[in-house]
């Protein structure tokens, strides 16, 4: 099958053959067997159809839908924020809250360039700011996240560590509320067919490990190709 072209809705794996053994244990040996089996996926994938993506959209459209419809709310939803950064020290702590509080008065803006300790009398102060997004909240760090969710825009949420050493401000600028769009729509496909690739290559794996395992016997031929093994395909 791995030579051959296949039209993709009449096949239902893929055979993926193994290299010679001493290939195998050489891969073995430098814990690269799942990023080799992953590569010949993708190429012989690439021998179904040309174009991955367009793949990708035929196995896992639906699934995709259903993915938005369970994430939108929790990890879709694009944030835009500013994120003041200080040390979590007794000096840090009486700045967080100085900070703070001149936020809610909006005698202060958090995206302000240049906004460092020597603005309340502490030049020597790590204040660290920035201006973040859009991006979506699900590749935030979760505590950082859950506290953008219940944020109002132009609100600062008080002082909180979620790392050793640090205290964070954080304050809302922009919810932007996800929706299926092209560009939503193939991200997930993309992402589901990654976990798929993934499961595939964890599952092989102890096939390719039994394959090296088995190896003295082949290597005295180190051109002679392996067995080969099955990857089933998406329905």
């Amino acid at each position: 099958m791995s030579s051959a072209a296949l039209e993709t809705d009449a096949s239902t794996r893929l055979e993926i053959t193994l290299p010679p053994a001493a290939a195998l244990i050489e891969l073995q040996r430098t814990g690269l067997l799942e990023d080799w089996l992953a590569q010949r996926i993708r190429q012989e994938l690439q021998q179904l159809h040309p174009c991955l993506e367009t793949l990708q959209h035929r196995w896992f459209h639906q699934s995709a839908v259903s993915l938005y419809l369970r994430e939108a709310r929790q990890n879709l939803d694009q944030v835009v924020f500013c994120l003041i950064r200080l040390d979590d020290s007794e000096l840090g702590s009486e700045l967080a809250q100085e900070i703070y509080f001149r936020l809610l008065a909006n005698e202060l803006d958090p995206a302000r360039p240049g906004l460092d300790g020597s603005l309340f009398g502490h030049p020597a102060a790590a204040v660290r700011s920035s201006r973040i997004g859009p991006t979506p909240l699900g590749s935030l760090q979760p505590q950082l996240a859950d506290r953008l969710r219940i944020s109002r825009p132009g609100v600062p949420q008080s002082p909180f560590s979620i790392a050793k050493g640090e205290l964070l401000i954080v304050q809302l600028e922009q919810r932007l509320p996800a929706s299926l769009d092209p560009a939503t729509q193939r991200r997930l496909e993309h992402t589901l067919f990654n976990d798929w690739l993934q499961q595939r290559c964890r599952s092989a794996l102890p096939q390719l490990e039994a394959a090296a395992a088995a190896g003295p016997e082949v290597t005295a031929q180190p051109k002679a190709a392996g067995p080969a093994i099955a990857i089933p395909l998406p329905d």
